[in-house]
């Protein structure tokens, strides 16, 4: 799958940017990452969206596209998270 801004019609706050690790897309207007934001979601517990977009201080509508595209795409997330470890040296 290649990453290009056609995958992600139909997403307003989603845009993609070049890096050679994270694949995943970016909350447009910050420096957040899709696959970190989900990361930090679901290890940490939050109640729901509307929690993790009052923490984060973004917009709701925002938070509910990066689910909605983490959902699709978890493998890309994985294979993200993975690749980190391994830059970082850190081990299964």
């Amino acid at each position: 799958m290649g990453y290009m801004a056609e995958e992600l019609d139909g997403y307003k706050w989603l845009e993609y940017r070049p890096h050679p690790i994270r694949k995943s897309p970016y909350i447009k207007g910050t420096r957040i990452n899709v696959g970190i934001l989900m990361v930090q979601y679901n290890t940490f517990g939050y109640k729901g969206p509307k929690d993790l977009a009052r923490d984060r201080d973004l917009p709701l509508e925002a938070i509910i596209e990066a689910i909605d595209w983490y959902r699709k795409n978890k493998d890309i997330v994985t294979q993200e998270c993975a690749e980190v470890r391994r830059f970082l040296g850190v081990e299964d």
